[in-house]
């Protein structure tokens, strides 16, 4: 039982890695050309922004209307939360090698 399940795990892994097969015959389906802008117009039809045509006001958010010290807290915080469990585990692992 267990030789067989290796068995069909080793082929399984071994088919995984083999290229597809071609198909015999490959289906060609022709397709007219059409004009279709997902996202607007095409690039040369669109206005280029420039600085002297950029809007004043633009949106910012909260965070961004914040000075850097007022986010510095928030960074630090965030630097703790991530390395605290680190330090924590390094501690009791040495504690518990001094111990036994």
């Amino acid at each position: 039982m267990l030789r067989t399940l290796l068995l069909l795990s080793l082929l399984a892994s071994c088919l995984a890695f083999q290229r597809a097969l071609a198909p015999s015959r490959v289906l060609k389906v022709s397709r007219l050309p059409t004009k279709t802008f997902a996202f607007g117009p095409p690039d040369d039809e669109r206005p280029v922004l420039t600085r002297e045509n950029e809007a004043e006001e633009y949106f910012q958010s909260e965070s961004d209307r914040k000075s850097d010290s007022d986010k510095l807290g928030l960074a630090l915080a965030g630097l703790a939360v991530i390395s605290l469990p680190f330090l924590l585990g390094m501690a009791l692992y040495i504690k518990a090698g001094m111990e036994g």
